[in-house]
């Protein structure tokens, strides 16, 4: 599949890897100028404060486009899937409508719980025992498309937003890579007996998220 990837930073960088790893291409990349606390007022065009999912980019040729300025004549023809991954640029109707199978987004909260940019360290702050990850279509209304698929995972205790985030939640994002399978009902996933309630890896129950 010929996907479109909107994300920024490390995370970005990870599931660009975890899609071509799966034999998928990455045709076109948005993501913000510079790493957080870099600009380019005050470091112009240095490489070295680029947004690292920039950096992957280009060290790749592959296209990229500041995230707010991406736009319907930034997608190339023939794009599969537009996937937005720790992506805060919002994704209008006519760039959405450029992907020929889905326009889809990763959130880290079984929405609509904590619809915000902090959901994960709500969810700390809020003691809750269970959260987990969920891939949506994106839509007009910001994360509150169909949802595309659902992990449950258990808080484990003693978490932190740091924590919660690299241990339980991304991982669950790289093992599945991209997303785009037809939207379903939200229902707990209760997980085999005896399975570790952290994580129930992709593969266990449900298609890889991107197929061919």
């Amino acid at each position: 599949m010929n996907v479109y990837l909107s994300g920024q930073g490390g995370f970005g960088v990870a599931v660009a890897e975890a899609v071509v790893g799966q034999g998928h291409t990455i045709v076109g990349i948005a993501a913000p100028q510079h790493r957080k606390r870099h600009s380019y007022a005050a470091d112009g065009e240095n490489p070295m404060t680029w947004d690292r999912l920039r950096s992957w980019a280009y060290s790749r040729g592959i296209e990229w486009t500041p995230a707010s300025d991406l736009r319907a004549q930034h997608i190339p023809d023939k794009t599969d899937v537009v996937l937005a991954a720790h992506s805060h640029a919002f994704i209008g109707r006519r760039t959405r409508a450029r992907a020929r199978v889905a326009a889809i987004g990763y959130y880290p909260s079984l929405l609509p719980l904590h619809r915000s940019r902090d959901a994960v360290r709500w969810t700390i702050r809020d003691a809750d025992r269970v959260t987990g990850g969920s891939v949506y279509q994106l839509t007009e209304c910001t994360d509150a498309g169909a949802i595309a698929a659902e992990e449950h995972v258990i808080v484990p205790p003693r978490s932190t937003a740091e924590s919660l985030w690299c241990e339980q939640l991304a991982p669950w994002v790289f093992a599945s890579s991209c997303g785009c399978g037809r939207p379903r009902p939200r229902r707990p996933h209760r997980g085999p007996a005896g399975r570790s309630p952290c994580l129930v890896k992709a593969g266990h129950g449900r298609r890889s998220l991107v197929q061919a």
